[in-house]
Parts: C-alpha cells; sequence; structure tokens
C-alpha cells in the first residue's frame, strides 16, 4: 500500500475534527471507544495493526487511537509499560503514516536509556533510533541485545516465556545476528510449540502473537508444522473476548496477515 502524502494526511486530519467516528458497521474491525480506558499493551497492540490500514475507515481507526496513544504517553511517558506504544507512534511517523508531535521524539529517545528490567523490550526503540538518527551507538546496543536473545532462543533450559520473547526477537531482527542458522531457529521453535501443548502451557496474547509472528518468518526456510501454527492461532482467538482488547487485536492481525 502507498504510504499517504503530507496532503492527503492533511485533509484527513482536518476531516476528523468534524466528523464523527466510523460507524461499527464491520465486525472484524475494532472501532474506538472514547469511554474505554485503554492500556499501554492494547493501544500498542491496536496501533500494530492498524499500522497495515486496508481501507480508509481503517486509516480513520488509526488515527483515533494515535490520539489516544499519545494522550497516555503525554501523561505518564516514563513508565515502562509505554516503551513498546511510544516505538509504535515514533515508527508510524517514521513510515510517513501519521504525523506525531515533536516531543513524540524526546519521550521515544528517553526509552532506549531506561531500564526496563527486560532487555528484549529495547531492541525495537534501539533499532528505530538507528534508522532514524544513523545513532551506531543504538545499533550496537540493539545488535548486542540480539545475539544474546539468539542463544538464549536456542537453550531448551531457558524459562519459557523469556525464550518466545528471544526467539522472536532473534527471528525478526536475524540480519544483526553474527552467525544466524535457520534450521536451528526453526528446531526452537518447533520445541517450544510441542512444549506448549504437552504441558498444557497457558500463555499470554502477546506471547502467542510473538510465536505466530516468528513461525511467519521462518516458514518460508524451515519445517514448521502448520497444525501447530493454527492450535495457536485457535488458542489466540479463544482469548479475544471483548475484555481483552490486546487479544482481540492480535488475533485479527494473525488472521489476516499470519
Amino acid at each position: 500500500m502507498q504510504t499517504l502524502g503530507e496532503f492527503e494526511i492533511s485533509v484527513l486530519e482536518n476531516l476528523a475534527l468534524i466528523l464523527p467516528l466510523p460507524e461499527k458497521v464491520d465486525d472484524d474491525k475494532i472501532f474506538p471507544d472514547p469511554t474505554r480506558k485503554y492500556s499501554p499493551e492494547e493501544l500498542g497492540a491496536l496501533l500494530h495493526l492498524y499500522g497495515k490500514y486496508r481501507d480508509m475507515t481503517e486509516l480513520e481507526i488509526l488515527h483515533e487511537y494515535v490520539d489516544y496513544a499519545l494522550d497516555l504517553i503525554k501523561d505518564s511517558p516514563r513508565l515502562p509499560a509505554m516503551t513498546r506504544l511510544i516505538t509504535e507512534v515514533a515508527d508510524l511517523g517514521r513510515k510517513g503514516i501519521i504525523h506525531i508531535p515533536a516531543w513524540i521524539h524526546k519521550a521515544w529517545e528517553d526509552t532506549v536509556t531506561r531500564d526496563t528490567g527486560n532487555p528484549t523490550e529495547l531492541v525495537e526503540p534501539l533499532l528505530l533510533l538507528y534508522l532514524v538518527n544513523n545513532d551506531k551507538a543504538a545499533q550496537r546496543k540493539a545488535r548486542h541485545i540480539i545475539n544474546s536473545c539468539y542463544r538464549a532462543a536456542l537453550e531448551s533450559e531457558t524459562e519459557l516465556n523469556g525464550r518466545i520473547d528471544c526467539l522472536h526477537i532473534a527471528v525478526t531482527c536475524c540480519d544483526y545476528v553474527s552467525r544466524f542458522n535457520v534450521r536451528k531457529a526453526g528446531e526452537a521453535w518447533n520445541d517450544i510449540s510441542r512444549r506448549i501443548f504437552a504441558e498444557s502451557y497457558n500463555l499470554s496474547p502477546d506471547k502467542i502473537f510473538n510465536l505466530l509472528e516468528a513461525a511467519n518468518e521462518l516458514a518460508g526456510y524451515t519445517p514448521i508444522p502448520s497444525d501447530a501454527r493454527q492450535k495457536l492461532k485457535n488458542r489466540l482467538k479463544e482469548t479475544a473476548t471483548p475484555h481483552s482488547i490486546a487479544a482481540c487485536a492480535y488475533s485479527r492481525y494473525a488472521a489476516l496477515y499470519l
């Protein structure tokens, strides 16, 4: 899909000021609810979904969720949970899909100096910082984390949730892995999926989604059982209820693109 020019985006932004929210006429869309207090995870998942908008209605939905995200970030910019949300907003701005205020760049750059307790959360903002500012230090730091993730993902003793996150980072950022072996990564994915189904792990929606994204990247290069992927999609769909907006967004993305 072609990126909209500045004029078209400006027109849409002006229309957004005078037009009501899109009518709820399509059950497969997750429409904004101005009465709901969205969490950072929910908005991050929704921006990830509608960043790949398929029509004008979805673009309008995206703009509304971006407004919600900006309000939330402005109120609590230093919460660890904001890292992914800030990165999603900044990346939409980098791609020219939306206009973002100048202050969001400062909030985004601050995320890379923050200790979130989970280094995998810093990879995307670090790489974005490198792409936008040509920050070689950010690139080196991201590369170090990605290679550590790759080694941890191949180790069967790594805690399961952490291993899923590490495999997702290693596979989606494999260009930064020094000696990436797609066969070994595929074996790690299959080992994780076997453990999940054999031991009935109760995974959170974001972990299931990370596994599906990793599988989507690996499937063209190494054997990834289609039945295992479908089971994960089914499990993700089961978690998608009106009370779990993030799960709904992840499930919808998986159905469309994974």
